[in-house]
């Protein structure tokens, strides 16, 4: 399966189309998180801009200094029509779910993964 080709080569995101607003396209997984059974399965892939792809990875993106953490916070609230604060809600939520996840010996499940070819 080509996951661009079947997400209409945009971001699922934001809509940003390769070639016109955006230079490439990053893949990125989805996961479901069973956190009692220590289970973390790969449930699809999809297309995301650099930006949409960073705001997911924003604590990595910060810390290898791949783009300034202003321009991420901008684009997120430009694509989800929100005020800053309530990014640094999404933010602060987003991080106390990682530590609580980090936490976990997980059994991992790639499954789905052999229709990606």
């Amino acid at each position: 399966m080509n996951v661009q080709r079947r997400d209409g080569y945009a971001c699922v995101i934001c809509g940003r189309r390769k070639g016109h607003e955006v230079h490439k396209l990053h893949c990125h997984e989805q996961w479901e998180f069973d956190e009692e059974l220590g289970i973390q399965r790969l449930v699809d892939m999809i297309s995301l801009c650099f930006q949409c792809h960073m705001i997911k990875h924003i604590g990595f993106a910060d810390m290898q200094g791949w783009i300034e953490q202003y321009a991420l916070i901008e684009h997120f609230c430009k694509v989800n029509e929100v005020e800053r604060e309530q990014f640094a809600i999404h933010l602060d939520e987003s991080v106390q779910q990682w530590i609580i996840r980090n936490r976990i010996d997980w059994t991992v499940d790639m499954s789905i993964y052999s229709q990606y070819g």
